[in-house]
């Protein structure tokens, strides 16, 4: 399939639309995170070298935003509050 992926029709307002990968990731990561402030740049880094091209990351602890503490890896991390 060339190009980027789309998400299927038929989303409604009840539905939000999904936020997709552009063309070219191959590996992506979706994780709920809590409590993990203190270990994430750490596994964030390791999964890189691993080969993981972005993280869709839900924060579910408002704490500490993941989204401050990941802010200079935002070019291939993505963190949305849960909740």
């Amino acid at each position: 399939m060339a190009g980027r992926a789309s998400a299927p029709s038929g989303d409604t307002p009840s539905q939000p639309s999904r936020d997709l990968p552009p063309a070219g990731y191959t590996v992506c990561v979706g994780a709920i995170l809590k409590d993990e402030d203190a270990f994430v740049e750490e596994w964030v880094a390791y999964h890189r070298i691993l080969g993981v091209d972005h993280f869709y990351l839900y924060d579910n602890d408002p704490r500490q935003p993941l989204s401050e503490i990941l802010a200079r890896h935002r070019d291939y991390v993505t963190v949305r509050a849960h909740g």
